[in-house]
């Protein structure tokens, strides 16, 4: 397994030619700052729920996971919740702690999933760990309360996304969670899903 960091919206990479955030709608008015904002991300430091909002890049180390959704479903990726909570100690230079920033990648019968904490670009990896990275982007973020079903969530953010002109850039999910988080039980999490006008 390569330790390079996973990237997205790399310079001149072909698969993202036409990318630009800066060309989102004006009519947007629910965009938060013209500029991404540089502060790492934080569990329950969100803006309002639908709102877009750009955020500076990030780099992150923690465990990765692949398979399916179908397995997904079935609690295959708990296991690694657990693990990466109990290890979070052994990360030098972790930017807040307290949240745990998971990243996904969807492909085609699956996804790749990471369960991290951010830190800074001269961190190093913990053994058995993997490094992540997102650049800037514009975010369609929604709040998932305790109550919430997640899928209703999601099928809500696709409904905003198509009102508003927006396509969900590459499949890319960021989803923020306590540190004590536990995914048996009802939990609240940040929802940011990186989006560019159709």
């Amino acid at each position: 397994m390569s330790s390079e960091a996973e990237k997205v919206h790399q310079p001149g990479d072909s698969e993202t030619e036409g990318y630009r955030p800066d060309r989102l709608p004006r009519m947007l008015h629910v965009l938060r700052q013209t500029q991404p904002e540089e502060a790492p991300f934080r569990f329950g430091g969100g803006a309002a729920s639908g709102a877009v909002v750009s955020h500076g890049g990030f780099r992150a180390v923690g465990l990765r996971w692949e398979g399916s959704f179908a397995e997904a479903g079935q609690g295959a990726i708990r296991p690694l919740q657990a693990r990466m909570i109990a290890r979070i100690g052994e990360v030098i230079g972790a930017i807040e702690p307290d949240t745990l920033v998971c990243v996904s990648f969807t492909h085609e019968g699956g996804f790749v999933h990471y369960i991290a904490v951010q830190v800074g670009e001269d961190a190093p990896v913990p053994e058995g760990m993997h490094p992540v990275a997102l650049e800037a982007a514009n975010y369609l973020y929604l709040r998932k309360k305790e109550t919430d079903d997640v899928d209703d969530v999601y099928t809500r953010a696709f409904t905003i996304m198509g009102e508003r002109g927006l396509g969900h850039d590459r499949g890319i999910h960021v989803e923020l969670h306590s540190s004590d988080w536990q995914a048996d039980r009802p939990y609240a999490m940040d929802i940011y899903l990186p989006v560019v006008p159709l």
